[in-house]
């Protein structure tokens, strides 16, 4: 509980604490914790009446396979077999944030790492409890007015305290200036989006509308 409230209140220092020790368990149960929060947030946002995610699938196809799969997986098999898929996405985004934080000079371990990924998943565990509270405050719709602007804004507001722990977790476990730890990640980003332009271009190319896919009977 000490490094979670840290690395909410306190992160670099307890960023640091954690490249360090290396908590790995706990580390992993809330890397798990606050992916399967944001799946279900996103089910729950879905149901109950956010829109976009179509626009979702037209711009960004491969993002849009990913949301069709989380708006139409069986719930219970989410719950039983979900963490092995998010066990296996932790460790290649840290092998891959480990390796570009290495070319550009970081000096961490990956373990290291990690373990400090896991703690900066803390802030999206509140996906599904906003959602909720915001569904129920609108009359379980997210449809009208503020609601729905609220879940917008606090999405957008828990992703960027999650992104703002990553850069933490990169400087505070690999020696890297706040400058380099952002350019690891602006690396990583133009790599995804190059993929989403090509994978965009080839759906335009077949005539492929991967819209379509979020039709959810």
């Amino acid at each position: 509980m000490e490094h979670i409230l840290g690395a909410l209140l306190a992160p670099q220092r307890t960023m640091r604490t954690i490249g360090r020790e290396r908590p790995l368990l706990p580390a992993a149960a809330l890397w798990c914790l606050g992916s399967l929060s944001v799946c279900f947030a996103l089910r729950g946002a879905a149901y109950w009446g956010v829109g976009a995610f179509d626009a979702v699938a037209s711009w960004c196809p491969l993002p849009g396979l990913a949301l069709r799969a989380i708006l139409v997986v069986n719930p219970v098999f989410l719950l039983v077999f979900g963490w092995l898929l998010f066990i296996v996405c932790w460790l290649i985004r840290t092998a891959v944030l480990h390796l570009v934080a290495e070319l550009l000079g970081g000096t961490g371990r990956a373990l290291s790492l990690l373990a400090a990924l896991g703690y900066a998943r803390v802030p999206l565990i509140l996906s599904a409890p906003l959602t909720v509270a915001l569904a129920a405050a609108g009359g379980w719709s997210l449809a009208t007015s503020w609601p729905g602007t609220v879940w917008r804004v606090g999405a957008v507001a828990v992703c960027g305290w999650t992104v703002g722990l990553l850069i933490v977790a990169l400087q505070e476990t690999h020696g890297l200036t706040t400058r380099k730890a952002v350019s690891v990640l602006l690396a990583i980003v133009a790599a995804v989006v190059l993929l989403h332009v090509l994978a965009w271009l080839g759906c335009v190319a077949s005539g492929f509308h991967f819209a379509d896919l979020l039709a959810v009977d």
